[in-house]
């Protein structure tokens, strides 16, 4: 019911906070690691193996669930 939508809601919220933080934190340490003069490379390959990463963990658990059942 009702209950279960807000705790849905809050979870998500709480996801989005966490995954905030990681995202930035993230960028600053792949910038910080990475040789002088080559942070944007470092940072755009990261970033996009983290969107790609989203999209396959998407994709996979998707598949799963009708393969597996939820």
């Amino acid at each position: 019911g009702v209950a279960r939508i807000i705790a849905l809601l809050l979870a998500n919220a709480l996801r989005g906070l966490g995954w905030a933080g990681i995202a930035v934190a993230g960028n600053a340490t792949v910038a910080n690691l990475a040789p002088r003069g080559s942070e944007g490379a470092a940072v755009g390959a990261y970033t996009s193996f983290v969107s790609v990463g989203s999209i396959a963990g998407a994709l996979v658990s998707g598949f799963l669930v009708l393969w597996i059942g939820y």
